[in-house]
């Protein structure tokens, strides 16, 4: 069914019907993420949260706080 609806085909880096949605950059893996739910598989960068890390802001590596 995954394949009839053209999930199979996605570039890493994009997912959905057709990948038309870009993963997220706050991904731990920027860019890497479930080919059909956009969901990060690794977790989010420190800072960011949710399913797709579209919530907070992530940390800079470098910053002190």
């Amino acid at each position: 069914m995954f394949k009839q609806l053209g999930f199979d085909k996605s570039a890493e880096g994009f997912y959905g019907h057709n990948c038309e949605n870009a993963c997220s950059l706050t991904c731990e893996i920027p860019g890497r993420c479930d080919k059909i739910t956009g969901g990060c598989n690794n977790g989010c960068l420190p800072g960011s949260k949710g399913s797709m890390c579209e919530h907070g802001k992530p940390f800079k590596k470098d910053c002190i706080q």
